[in-house]
């Protein structure tokens, strides 16, 4: 079996064994699942919380069979569950700083197996404007995932990326990828971004000890109390930053545009609040930048959001690098943090930069730099 990217070819062999095995166990569940509604909860019209329990309360209402309104069910929530995730893509692929971003898929036979995106941004170096390249995102259907095709699609990009004037290619891969970038794909590392929080409630954190929530709560409270002797008003320089212009236009409208945007007396500050309860029962609040970065900026953002919503959050927390220690957060040590932020690139135009390039503290560069919040 054949699989294509651009000019590149290469064979694939799918495992008909295991594809036959799911289908059988798929088409016993769904049997199973019949049989229920079928033989159980229609006779004895009772209503579950699922399609089919909507289906037998819609039977009373609307002159069709109950399967007739199962499908129509199926098939509605099918459209809408693909429409946004066409918007998703939609979203994060048309709000960019140039008005594009760039795509490699691969296909077999017809289906699309695998894509790749680069998003490219503006950046300044000593103010001299470039195109970086921001390895966006990824999805690689399961039986197609392995080192090959990665390679295959990210490569597939690099022409396209030439031809725009890229010079730089970046990324923050997780901890089971990075090692793969830096051996497999070449990429240099430049650091690693350093996590401070401020745990106003540790019982969401640590359930356990819920009982010292009211010491943490004094002890934030402490914290963001002192923070106003922290101050410093000279503003950090950097050799790579982003070109706010073009940067600040588009950002902020990825994730449904689900940010807070403040601008308080020459200090600007972002922050988002997640709160996944299924997944992260942490309701934080990430601040993703602040600039004009000093000292007294960084201070006062982390003050007004804990200001704004210390009543409502578990936690506030920043990703960054910072030449000062602030008072407002606590630095976490790299070894005892929940995810690693790594910091890579690869050089397209290798005579455009220097060795500078590879210290992480010549780079703006925090939450906002990428599409993780």
């Amino acid at each position: 079996m054949e699989r294509k990217t651009g000019k590149l070819t290469m064979k694939k062999q799918l495992n008909y064994a295991d594809i036959i095995k799911e289908v059988l166990i798929l088409t016993g569940a769904v049997a199973i699942i019949a049989a229920a509604v079928y033989f159980f909860l229609v006779p004895s019209h009772t209503s579950v919380s699922s399609i089919s329990g909507l289906g037998i309360v819609l039977s009373n209402f609307v002159p069709l069979p109950l399967s007739a309104i199962t499908m129509i069910l199926n098939v509605v929530l099918l459209i809408i569950g693909l429409q946004r995730d066409i918007l998703t893509v939609r979203e994060e692929c048309f709000n960019a700083p140039l008005g594009y971003s760039v795509h490699s898929l691969m296909y077999d036979k017809g289906l699309l197996v695998a894509y790749y995106v680069y998003m490219p941004f503006y950046y300044k170096k000593k103010g001299e404007k470039f195109i970086a390249a921001l390895g966006f995102d990824s999805m690689v259907k399961k039986e197609y995932r392995d080192f090959f095709t990665f390679y295959e699609m990210e490569r597939a990009c690099w022409p396209c990326l030439r031809s725009i004037g890229c010079k730089l290619l970046f990324g923050f891969p997780n901890d089971e990828s990075y090692p793969v970038m830096i051996k497999g794909f070449k990429v240099k590392d430049i650091g690693r971004l350093t996590t401070y929080i401020l745990p106003i409630k540790i019982g969401p954190i640590i359930p356990r000890m819920r009982w010292l929530d009211p010491f943490f709560i004094l002890f934030s409270w402490s914290l963001i109390k002192m923070s106003h002797l922290s101050k410093g008003k000279k503003i950090r320089s950097f050799v790579f930053e982003k070109d706010r212009e073009s940067f600040d236009k588009v950002r902020y409208r990825w994730n449904k545009g689900q940010y807070e945007i403040r601008d308080i007396k020459g200090c600007k500050y972002v922050y988002r609040i997640e709160d996944h309860k299924d997944r992260h029962p942490v309701k934080t609040a990430f601040l993703l930048d602040v600039y004009p970065m000093n000292r007294s900026n960084f201070e006062f953002a982390v003050r007004s959001i804990y200001q704004e919503r210390s009543k409502d959050i578990d936690l506030i927390m920043y990703v960054g690098d910072l030449d000062f220690v602030p008072v407002s957060l606590i630095k976490i040590p790299h070894r005892f943090e929940p995810k690693h932020f790594h910091f890579t690139c690869n050089l397209i135009d290798k005579s455009y930069f220097d060795d500078t390039l590879y210290d992480i503290k010549n780079w703006d560069v925090n939450l906002s730099s990428y599409d993780l919040v």
